[in-house]
């Protein structure tokens, strides 16, 4: 389930976003997805804060016992009770774009202002600021130099309030230098 999306983030209907969510009666675990402000999310991406239940490739069967409640009068003797599989809750920052079509697995942090290509299937945490694309997904670059990114990661832009996104909004959409970041920083400080 999405548990929070942050402000003016868009794609997340279940038109465009579907998240699989697998539980099990004996497994109250329940991993969800956290999605940042200004986040856009490409038709048909998927989200699994959980993986499926008991399907177990380290045990001798593949099969979900104790997760198929009709079946659970024949097969009932199960010292190990099923679980789900996941590696946690997904977190996605700010300022993020996904493509159409991309998987996202659980456990994952997509850090703020990173890019995530179509068809792409994303099993580790991608860095702020990549660019990152393929299945599975892999670093392809950073969208700017260190300096920059850092001083974006230090704005927070999209936490600040719409009146002030609105004053900066010209800078915004400039390729970003140490200059217009400035510029940025001062204006934000004259609305304080």
């Amino acid at each position: 389930m999405i548990k929070s999306v942050g402000k003016h983030t868009y794609g997340t209907d279940t038109y465009t976003t579907t998240v699989r969510q697998f539980t099990s009666y004996a497994d109250p675990t329940t991993p969800v997805v956290h999605i940042g402000a200004f986040t856009g999310i490409g038709l048909g991406c998927r989200f699994f804060p959980s993986e499926g239940v008991a399907h177990n490739p380290k045990s001798c069967t593949n099969y979900a016992f104790g997760n198929l409640a009709a079946r659970n009068e024949i097969f009932n003797n199960f010292p190990i009770l099923p679980k789900v599989q996941t590696k946690g809750d997904i977190n996605v920052g700010s300022d993020v774009w996904f493509g159409e079509s991309v998987t996202v697995m659980s456990g994952v942090t997509v850090g703020h202002g990173a890019v995530v290509a179509t068809n792409s299937h994303v099993f580790k945490d991608v860095e702020p600021y990549s660019i990152v694309g393929g299945n599975p997904a892999k670093f392809i670059k950073y969208r700017f130099e260190k300096e920059i990114i850092d001083a974006l990661l230090e704005m927070k832009w999209w936490d600040l309030p719409d009146a002030t996104i609105n004053k900066i909004l010209p800078l915004l959409q400039l390729e970003p230098t140490m200059d217009i970041i400035n510029q940025m920083n001062q204006i934000i400080r004259n609305e304080n």
